[in-house]
């Protein structure tokens, strides 16, 4: 595994990291399956703040929240010359065998798609061993670390 990791001071560098992660990713696509991503990190860390980023990295003009009741959010992106689906999913009261029941096999096969996950530490068992994992860890008030795992 490949690892980089960057230090933010504020949400706004945490959402400009997003963004840039977001055009990285699109550059690559279309994937051969679903690009998954799982966020993992204490409370208020800063992952949601980071989807806000990714969001706008992608162009996507919708406000980005947390989806604790929804679970899953799902929205249509079209970003230099690529049409595809940023997906996110929020794992804090849902286990893997949940997930599965939401159709997460199913999203899992689109080439053009764009999954992350917050929480994904709680449904490990089912995470793609491709996925990219990203852990998000408080260093001060407003200091976040935030740790890219490639496979």
């Amino acid at each position: 595994m490949q690892s980089v990791f960057f230090i933010t001071s504020s949400a706004s560098a945490t959402r400009r990291i997003g963004a840039l992660f977001a055009r990285a990713l699109v550059s690559r696509m279309p994937f051969p399956r679903a690009c998954v991503c799982g966020l993992e990190g204490n409370l208020g860390a800063g992952k949601t703040t980071f989807m806000q980023g990714v969001a706008q990295g992608l162009h996507i003009n919708r406000r980005i929240i947390s989806p604790t009741f929804m679970l899953i959010r799902t929205f249509p992106f079209y970003f230099k010359g690529h049409a595809g689906k940023l997906t996110h999913i929020d794992c804090w009261r849902i286990g893997s065998r949940d997930l599965l029941d939401l159709g997460f096999s199913d999203l899992k096969k689109d080439s053009n798609h764009i999954i992350c996950l917050e929480w994904a530490d709680r449904v490990k068992a089912i995470m793609p061993i491709a996925s990219i994992r990203i852990t998000f860890s408080h260093i001060s008030k407003n200091k976040r670390k935030i740790t890219f795992l490639f496979p």
